[in-house]
């Protein structure tokens, strides 16, 4: 109970009013925001597939292009989902992760890199 009377001395005491107290509250808190986004550092974004660092090749942060062919239709997938594609070709997957190609086609599909966000 005592902390509770130390509190409400405090308030009454004080030349600002308890919303006063409160706007600079949030007013302190919205700036120590505002520094630590300023200090965050910015994600990069990647075009060329030969800067990509390998682990995020076949990450969720990659983006790729893909072309239906049969379909006429053009739509965007990342690395997680392109992995799929080129799961049961060892060998495609191999090239790519030694980045001797970045693009992969079939019969139905073409995929190509389109960026990433590291």
């Amino acid at each position: 109970m005592k902390n509770k009377d130390n509190v409400d001395n405090i308030i009454r005491s004080s030349s600002l009013s308890f919303d006063e107290l409160m706007m600079q509250k949030f007013a302190q808190e919205a700036k120590t925001e505002i520094e630590e986004q300023k200090n965050k550092k910015d994600n990069e974004l990647i075009v060329d597939f030969k800067l990509l660092p390998k682990e995020y090749i076949f990450s969720i942060k990659s983006v790729y292009k893909l072309f239906n062919r049969i379909n006429k239709t053009q739509s965007f997938i990342n690395g997680v989902q392109f992995e799929s594609y080129v799961a049961n070709n060892p060998i495609l997957k191999k090239k790519l992760l030694d980045k001797k190609i970045d693009c992969f086609a079939n019969e139905q599909y073409y995929i190509n890199f389109y960026n990433a966000r590291i």
